[in-house]
């Protein structure tokens, strides 16, 4: 029995059009059931593929199933016209959820539409402490780093070292590393924006930058948004410009 019935399963996903009804069906039932109580999990790319996949197999399987179905009475007439209408719906929804996550995708984020965190100045009793300095409601492509630089020098740490043995972070000849994220696209990677920003600052040394700048991070291999470890030439950074 065992045998039978492995054998069925094996010739049912060896066909391609079988293997697209197994696929779009399962796809329907895990956006379902995925979804669940918490329908912001739509915007999930996992259920944003499920999606497309179930409503396709509504498309070419269940619509026109339902739409050949005949009946003598009135009553399983109207049903069948209202599982008919029940199904479109689905269909529908799940089709307009697509566009409008695609659509959200797409649409550039303004300035106006930052979130900006409220940051209040506090003074560590520990005189080892280091300072961490705080430019808000900026989005690493506008000058956002030039800003941050200014506050810096103005607090007495000064970005950039101007003189050998004065206060400053780079000077103009040293090996500067900046290890970010690359693991990940998307949000799970570091702004782009920012380090491009970032470097053009460190290329700008006042005195000339005569230095070596690394832009470096462990990928971990198998990991990372393509299985293959990190990348610094993914499609989908997180940045404005990606």
């Amino acid at each position: 029995m065992r045998s039978v019935t492995r054998n069925r399963l094996k010739s049912l996903t060896n066909q391609p059009h079988k293997k697209f009804f197994l696929l779009g069906l399962l796809s329907l039932f895990w956006f379902i059931i995925r979804t669940g109580i918490k329908p912001s999990r739509i915007t999930y790319p996992c259920q944003k593929a499920a999606a497309t996949s179930g409503s396709l197999w509504l498309t070419i399987y269940v619509l026109p199933l339902i739409s050949v179905l005949k009946f003598s009475n009135p009553i399983d007439l109207r049903k069948r016209n209202l599982l008919f209408a029940s199904a479109v719906l689905v269909m529908v929804t799940i089709v307009a959820i697509g566009l409008f996550n695609s659509a959200a995708d797409l649409q550039p984020t303004s300035s106006d539409q930052q979130t900006e965190l409220g940051f209040v100045e506090v003074e560590s009793k520990n005189p080892q402490a280091s300072a961490i300095f705080v430019i808000n409601g900026t989005t690493g492509n506008d000058d956002g780093v030039k800003k941050l630089i200014g506050l810096m020098d103005a607090k007495g740490m000064p970005f950039y070292q101007l003189d050998e043995g004065t206060p400053g972070l780079i000077a103009r000849d040293d090996i500067v590393i900046l290890k970010v994220n690359s693991q990940w696209d998307e949000r799970g990677g570091t702004n782009t924006d920012l380090v491009k920003s970032l470097v053009e600052a460190i290329f700008n040394h006042p005195e000339g930058f005569t230095g070596e700048l690394i832009i470096a991070d462990n990928g971990q291999a198998q990991y990372g948004s393509t299985g293959h470890g990190g990348s610094l030439s993914y499609a989908r950074n997180n940045a404005q410009e990606t």
